[in-house]
């Protein structure tokens, strides 16, 4: 499915690239356009749903539980106003939705740092990838035959496709969303930003020589002049580019473009020709800035060796695929409607009177058909009976000063993944906050606050003891590290002292004593605090769970007779 999928995400961005012009758009001229795009400001929307079988949906909700499966079903991003001043520097406020659950957000990164704000949290979250490792991927400072000839694949060879032809900054793919508005993990010095962005910048335009020039006209392409649209609340005359295709028009395109690609390999010699200098440029730059250590110019050149070897792998690949896409059997007209209806792609774009994009509405429609092995692949998601991707973009201010304040304050204020290793659950309920949508998502529907201990009357180490008064005692250290309740021992006082950072509870235990401090008022428990064989104190554990907000109850698995002992701490946590 990965490559289906990803030949859908590339073809469907590039489908106005051709050597011919349609209804007197200069579609090569808007590709060109779209790679010389530093800045801008916009609208992005990602939207996933998932159609699952019962049996598939039924082991989601064993998995993340009853509450939450239903919300992974149906996923959408909102950015409601994207501002990028460049690459390095971009500002986003958006809403993350799970089904119902929408957690609002505003992220910024600002060269080598990432601040994310999530509403209701009570600081902002700061992610430093200068160093080496980062959460979300290294960096590592690729040449540019890496960036260009392999990342720019439109047929699946290596990638997911040249689609930021159309979005430069890298928010257009949903498979990067675990690495927030593209953040490379690595700190470029400002002096060497602008360069390194028009080297790259140059490479893709020697690049369309080769890839863009050989791409066949998708079939079913129309362009529709002078059609209203509005772009950041601006009412505007645009011309609409729209295609629409299925499983083997795809299949179909893919073989031509193909065939057309290894008919040109005189095209791809004379890229490498002429991205060979820009990416030794490349690398002079990267080790000048010091992100680069052991480069020799003369190490990098291509000589005709090198040059042959790089063509003729490139071209191997090419012929492997057009194998994989060779004629299958001749099926029956009810096997090509199912593989027509198999997949289904359909674009619209909005292009301005300078050729700039400035609005996208993109669908794939996907439903594996197992009936189509001799067609595509033996289906290896059976619990998914099929799954719909959308994106939407506007696009304004392009080029234009975009200026984003340094997010200092928000540094000075903010917090570092590797101080919140370090908190209590209590910390971390209190820094999300009760009213915020991660709260609802995390805590109420995924139930993670639950806290639980079940001890055995047939364990041999912990298990309960019940006393002839009707109480039950319990292992008082097993029973505090399961609710991250503290305990110390007071050798002054032959005291054991307790706290619970979830309700703020302070007690105060004597052994041998049914009397215990709760808070500062002494109370009576229903037994003495006792210690066992092996010399570990317990303490009757209605009084202690009552104490700390929780419940105990009795009950039976497999024969076995359990005591179970319960809080949910997000709805007991003093804030």
């Amino acid at each position: 499915m990965r490559r289906w999928l990803a030949l859908a995400l590339s073809a469907l961005l590039l489908f106005t690239s051709g050597c011919q012009a349609v209804q007197g758009i200069d579609l090569n001229g808007m590709i060109k356009q779209s790679h010389q795009v530093i800045s801008a400001e916009g609208s992005v929307t990602y939207e996933v749903e998932l159609d699952l079988s019962k049996e598939a949906f039924d082991g989601l909700s064993r998995f993340f539980g009853e509450d939450v499966a239903p919300l992974l079903t149906h996923i959408k991003l909102e950015l409601d106003h994207v501002k990028v001043q460049d690459p390095w520097h971009v500002r986003a406020r958006g809403t993350l939705y799970l089904g119902d659950v929408g957690i609002g957000f505003a992220m910024q990164r600002d060269d080598s740092l990432l601040v994310l704000e999530p509403d209701g949290a009570s600081a902002p979250i700061v992610l430093d990838a200068g160093g080496e490792e980062f959460p979300f991927g290294t960096y590592h400072p690729y040449g540019l035959y890496d960036q260009i000839i392999e990342s720019y694949d439109p047929v699946g060879l290596y990638s997911y496709g040249p689609a930021g032809l159309y979005d430069p900054f890298d928010l257009y793919n949903p498979f990067r969303l675990l690495n927030p508005l593209g953040l490379d993990g690595t700190h470029i010095p400002e002096e060497y930003q602008r360069s390194l962005l028009e080297l790259t910048g140059q490479a893709k335009m020697m690049a369309d020589d080769y890839w863009i020039r050989n791409m066949p006209n998708m079939p079913r392409l129309s362009v529709s002049p002078d059609t209203p649209a509005t772009v950041g609340g601006e009412k505007l005359a645009l011309d609409r580019i729209s295609v629409r295709v299925d499983r083997l028009e795809l299949f179909d395109w893919t073989k031509r473009y193909i065939e057309a690609l290894i008919a040109d390999e005189s095209g791809v010699r004379a890229v490498y020709r002429k991205i060979d200098p820009l990416e030794i440029e490349l690398f002079r730059l990267l080790k000048e800035a010091g992100l680069l250590s052991g480069f020799e110019e003369e190490s990098f050149e291509y000589g005709e060796a090198e040059l042959a070897d790089a063509v003729k792998e490139l071209m191997e690949e090419l012929r492997m695929k057009a194998e994989e896409l060779s004629e299958p059997e001749t099926p029956d007209p009810e096997t090509v409607r199912l593989a027509r209806d198999s997949l289904l792609v359909s674009a619209d774009l909005y292009v301005d009177d300078q050729l700039r994009i400035r609005k996208q509405e993109i669908e794939i429609r996907f439903r594996p058909p197992e009936a189509l092995h001799s067609l595509v692949w033996i289906n290896p998601f059976s619990g998914l009976n099929g799954m719909r991707l959308a994106y939407s973009a506007e696009w304004w201010n392009i080029n234009g000063d975009v200026g984003l304040e340094p997010p200092d304050d928000a540094i000075e204020a903010g917090v570092t993944l590797e101080e919140m290793a370090e908190w209590s659950m209590a910390d971390g309920i209190r820094f999300i906050g009760r009213d915020s949508g991660l709260f609802e998502l995390i805590f109420r529907r995924g139930k993670a606050g639950v806290q639980e201990l079940q001890l055995y009357l047939d364990d041999d180490r912990t298990a309960p003891i019940p006393t002839p008064n009707g109480s039950t005692l319990v292992p008082l250290r097993r029973t505090a590290d399961a609710f991250d309740v503290t305990v110390q021992y007071d050798p002054q006082t032959r005291r054991l002292l307790l706290h619970d950072d979830i309700t703020g509870t302070d007690i105060a235990l004597t052994v041998g004593s049914r009397l215990a401090a709760v808070n500062g008022e002494t109370v009576e428990w229903s037994y003495p605090v006792i210690t066992g064989a092996d010399g570990a104190a317990y303490v009757p554990g209605r009084d202690l769970m009552k104490a700390i907000g929780g419940t105990i109850a009795w009950s039976s698995q497999s024969d076995r007779k359990v005591l179970i002992l319960k809080r949910d701490a997000a709805e007991l946590v003093s804030m």
